[in-house]
């Protein structure tokens, strides 16, 4: 990456361009990661500087945002995001913001988190050089989730930061500031006023796939955004199962059983069908004397309702096809009898032949969230 960023500042110095490297590739830098996505702030004109870079590296030409004054290259081995340097306003009923050129100080200023807000130099008289205004370093060191400005100003004019702060927490397992937390409480309904459902879709997806997602969602409910995406999950909480689970509430069951699928799988379908496994238990619960707690047909209820949710996050019809497919059968090996047949067998893997190795990972996050008496029930 520095040997990229050195050409961009070389080219720069030829042409009378002041760059420098911003948000996501320094913070990563900075942590010892590696990226190929670059974001590079120019003194004026981005467009301009990326049609440069283009021409004299033989690459495509940029595709261009005139309005947000930003240009996307793609190309030696990197996808670069030139972008002038810009102050943002913005209306109530969008988050599309109004621009205007500015200073790289304003343009640190609108970034969504101090850690994100950190400048690197591209020049070559001072290449490398840290501009940290909003002392993100220091936040990396403390793991830190924290707003350059006011975050109430941060999330009311954004809401999807957000949903960008909780993806922060489960990427590099930070925590959030109190301050942002209080924010995200009392803005947390701006969610669903103007962020699109796919924008939230791709945020909940790295969400889901990270290395703690039952943690993840844990802070999305703490934060009141979990009863703004996925209220079929919120009304679990307090809902009583019969004592064979860990635990009876049906909500920390749940979440048991995806965080038992987090080091078994990272793909998305498991994770999904882990958290919507059982949300077909609220509208199917029971009571008997003998029997206690009953929910049968929760699994086909589950099916519908994992179709209408993803529906409603905008996934593609695959993905939506696969996780249905896998509530609907979740139930189906952990019910064989001991002495099935071998014609019943068959019967099963000729119906659920394409979901049956999912299942059995299914089956196993699912065995997590149940007292074990014996090493055989794992």
């Amino acid at each position: 990456m520095l040997e990229l960023l050195r050409k961009i500042g070389e080219l720069a110095d030829a042409h009378g361009f002041e760059v420098y490297a911003v948000g996501g590739c320094v913070r990563d830098m900075l942590m010892g990661e590696t990226t190929n996505d670059l974001d590079i702030v120019v003194s004026k004109d981005a467009p301009k500087m990326a049609r440069i870079f283009a021409k004299t590296y033989h690459l495509n030409k940029p595709v261009v945002y005139e309005r947000f004054g930003t240009a996307m290259v793609c190309g030696l081995d990197a996808k670069i995001e030139f972008t002038t340097a810009r102050s943002e306003s913005y209306s109530r009923d969008s988050r599309k913001p109004r621009v205007k050129p500015a200073p790289l100080l304003e343009d640190l200023k609108r970034r969504d988190f101090t850690i994100n807000a950190i400048a690197m130099t591209v020049n070559q008289d001072n290449f490398g050089e840290i501009i940290d205004p909003f002392q993100g370093q220091k936040d990396l060191r403390a793991k830190l989730i924290r707003t350059p400005l006011d975050p109430d100003l941060t999330f009311d004019d954004d809401p999807l930061r957000m949903l960008r702060a909780v993806r922060f927490f489960a990427q590099f397992n930070f925590r959030l500031e109190e301050k942002a937390k209080e924010a995200i409480q009392k803005h947390c309904h701006r969610l669903n006023e103007i962020v699109s459902k796919e924008r939230i879709r791709d945020e909940l997806t790295k969400i889901l796939t990270s290395k703690c997602p039952s943690m993840s969602v844990r802070l999305l409910d703490g934060v009141g955004l979990l009863k703004e995406i996925l209220p079929e999950i919120k009304v679990m909480q307090g809902m009583e199962q019969n004592g064979r689970y860990r635990h009876k509430d049906l909500y920390e069951h749940t979440l048991m059983v995806l965080e038992g699928m987090a080091p078994l799988s990272q793909d998305l379908s498991l994770r999904w069908a882990a958290l919507l496994h059982d949300v077909g238990k609220p509208k199917t619960r029971r009571i008997y004397l003998e029997k206690g707690y009953t929910f049968y047909g929760h699994d086909l209820l589950g099916a519908k309702l994992t179709y209408h949710i993803l529906k409603r996050l905008k996934y593609d019809n695959a993905q939506i096809d696969r996780v249905v497919g896998l509530v609907k059968h979740h139930m189906r090996l952990s019910l064989l009898d001991e002495n099935v047949t071998d014609r019943a067998l068959r019967r099963l893997i000729r119906e659920i032949g394409p979901f049956l190795d999912d299942l059995f990972l299914l089956a196993k996050a699912d065995r997590t969230g149940y007292r074990i008496t014996s090493m055989a029930d794992l």
